[in-house]
C-alpha cells in the first residue's frame, strides 16, 4: 500500500521506528591518509612527553628541611634553690650525636619574671640565677633566636640545724669531751647538721659569764662544777637555729 508520497507504508514505518541516537552513533570508518595522520600525531605527542620528562621540565618540588636533627636542651629544666644562693642554667644545641653538643648560654637572652625572688645574669655571667631572701615561685625566660623557653624556679628557705660541744683547746676531738680540769682552756664548737644559707652570725652565752660572738668560743673555768652553754646562730636568709651543751669541770 502506498501513501500520497508514493512510498510504501512498510518503509515509512521502518523509518519512523528508527531511533535517532542509533543513527547518529554510526560513524563512518576513517580510511586513507587521515587515519595515518592521526597515528603520527599521537606518536609525536608521546615522544615530546618523554623528552620533556627526561630533560627535567616536569619535576616535583622537594622541600628542604633544615635543623631537623638538632634540638634545644636546657639544663636544668626546673630549678629549686635555697634563699640567698645561686645556681647556673645552661642551654645547648644538641645534635643526633651527644658529642655534637654546643653550648649557647652566652648567646641567649635571659630574664626573670620576679626580681624580688630571683635575678638572672644577662650580661657578665649569663644564665646565673641568684635567689634573694624571699621564698616563692617564679620562672626564668630564655630567648634564643625565635625560640622562647621558660624555666620554673622555686626558692625555699634552707633548713638550719646545729649542735654544740666542748673540746680541749690544745687537743680537738670530733666527739667532744664530757669533763675537764680547772684551768684547762675549753673551746666551744658549733656543728651545722643542716647548713641553711651561709654565712652566719654567732652568739655564745653560758655559765661563769661566757659571752662571745665568734664562731668558736674559748673559755677557761677556774671553779669546778657543771658548766652550761647556749649556742645561737643565724644564716643570711634570717633562719635561726639554737643548741645547748655542757661540760663538767673537776679539780
Amino acid at each position: 500500500m502506498e501513501n500520497n508520497m508514493g512510498i510504501p507504508s512498510e518503509e515509512v514505518d521502518t523509518i519512523i521506528s528508527s531511533k535517532p541516537e542509533e543513527i547518529l552513533s554510526e560513524e563512518p570508518e576513517e580510511k586513507g591518509p587521515g587515519k595515518i595522520i592521526t597515528i603520527v600525531t599521537i606518536l609525536v605527542v608521546i615522544a615530546l612527553g618523554i623528552y620533556f620528562w627526561k630533560s627535567g621540565c616536569f619535576t616535583t618540588p622537594v622541600e628542604t628541611i633544615t635543623n631537623v636533627d638538632t634540638i634545644l636542651v636546657i639544663e636544668p629544666r626546673e630549678l629549686t634553690i635555697d634563699m640567698n644562693n645561686s645556681a647556673q642554667i645552661r642551654v645547648y644545641i644538641q645534635g643526633a650525636d651527644i658529642e655534637s653538643r654546643e653550648e649557647i648560654t652566652d648567646q641567649a637572652e635571659w630574664y626573670s619574671s620576679n626580681l624580688s625572688i630571683v635575678t638572672v645574669g644577662n650580661t657578665s655571667v649569663k644564665g646565673q640565677v641568684v635567689s634573694r631572701d624571699e621564698e616563692g615561685e617564679t620562672f626564668i625566660t630564655m630567648i634564643y633566636g625565635d625560640q622562647i623557653e621558660t624555666i620554673p624556679v622555686v626558692v625555699k628557705r634552707a633548713g638550719l640545724k646545729v649542735e654544740c660541744y666542748p673540746v680541749l683547746a690544745e687537743k680537738w676531738t670530733e666527739e667532744g669531751i664530757k669533763t675537764a680540769q680547772t684551768g684547762e682552756a675549753i673551746d666551744w664548737m658549733g656543728s651545722y647538721i643542716e647548713i641553711g644559707s651561709p654565712h652566719y652570725d654567732y652568739k655564745w652565752t653560758g655559765t661563769n659569764g661566757l659571752n662571745d660572738d665568734s664562731a668558736i668560743a674559748e673559755k677557761t673555768y677556774m671553779t669546778p662544777g657543771l658548766k652550761q652553754v647556749h649556742f645561737w646562730t643565724k644564716d643570711t636568709a634570717g633562719t635561726i637555729a639554737e643548741a645547748d651543751c655542757s661540760i663538767t669541770i673537776i679539780k
